[in-house]
């Protein structure tokens, strides 16, 4: 059976950290209200920074993936609690 392929561009996964903020922090100035963490368009890990330390656990977890060599593509984006809708994906794993 042919394996699936899970990546993107040569062979590299396809990773986005995506921040949401309240719906009137258009400058995006105050914290995050939570942040996603997406490898090829499907949810790892979702939290905010007072109750899961999630940028911490992002690192950790993209540090993992250098350690082991994996190859990845990164993009970072910034959305207000009201586009969430307007991303490329599903949020929440829906």
């Amino acid at each position: 059976m042919k394996k699936k392929s899970r990546s993107t561009k040569k062979g590299k996964l396809k990773v986005e950290i995506t921040r949401t903020y309240p719906y009137n922090d258009k400058e995006f100035r105050d914290d995050a209200e939570f942040v996603i963490l997406y490898i090829d368009g499907k949810e790892v890990l979702v939290g905010d920074w007072y109750h899961n330390n999630i940028e911490h656990r992002i690192e950790g977890f993209l540090a993992a993936m250098d350690h082991f060599k994996i190859p990845y593509v990164k993009k970072e984006s910034n959305v207000n609690s009201d586009d969430i809708g307007s991303l490329d994906h599903e949020p929440y794993g829906a």
